[in-house]
């Protein structure tokens, strides 16, 4: 569960990084979620990995 809260965390620091006025709008939106999803399927596919091996 440690690992969940730090990823919130780092999302949380992404989101507001990516949150700037200068931000290209839905351009950064979509950046960003696709990214979340990136690392979440990353984060899914180790965890998956590790037990299988």
């Amino acid at each position: 569960m440690t690992t969940i809260g730090t990823y919130r965390r780092r999302r949380e620091a992404i989101y507001r990084h990516v949150r700037r006025p200068s931000a290209g709008g839905w351009k950064a939106d979509l950046l960003h979620l696709f990214g979340s999803v990136v690392l979440l399927a990353i984060l899914i596919g180790g965890r998956v990995w590790w037990h299988l091996h």
